[in-house]
């Protein structure tokens, strides 16, 4: 189980997770910087993932969209801010439902092998924030982070 901690600070309005991996930081980071991959792991489960435009570069956009079971589509996006291979990642996070919020994400090396990733959410609001875990979005972005698990060492 790669979840490691798990923290909401309401004070900051920060969702922090942190992951831990069997792979190398170069694999980790592979995972959000192929749109293929990308496709098989980000969004909720059950849900197909089809990325549209893949630009990780600062000021580029990742626009893809998520089909739910029952036919529901989620446009979203991830317009990027910096750009550090292989360990770090910054983007603006937009779907249909939820407002911008902005995700740090962090890959470093462990001593023993392996790797952390830390994934920041930051929330514009209170209200934001409020309605992000409404809707279950914490527990969908650890549910995601779980299943990039099985692909960082494939």
């Amino acid at each position: 189980m790669p979840i490691v901690s798990r923290r909401k600070d309401l004070e900051t309005r920060r969702l922090t997770l942190v992951a831990e991996f069997a792979a190398r930081p170069e694999a980790v980071w592979d995972l959000w910087a192929s749109p293929h991959r990308l496709e098989r792991w980000w969004g909720p489960a059950d849900f197909t993932m089809s990325v549209e435009t893949f630009e990780l570069r600062p000021g580029g956009v990742v626009r893809f969209h998520v089909v739910g079971p029952d036919g529901q589509v989620i446009a979203a996006r991830f317009d990027v801010v910096d750009v550090a291979p292989p360990g770090a990642l910054r983007f603006d996070f937009t779907s249909d439902g939820m407002e911008t919020t902005r995700i740090d994400v962090s890959i470093e090396g462990l001593p023993a092998g392996g790797s952390r990733m830390t994934l920041i959410a930051t929330f514009p609001s209170d209200a934001v924030m409020e309605h992000a875990f409404d809707i279950g979005f914490d527990a969908g972005l650890a549910n995601t982070i779980e299943r990039a698990e099985a692909l960082s060492s494939s």
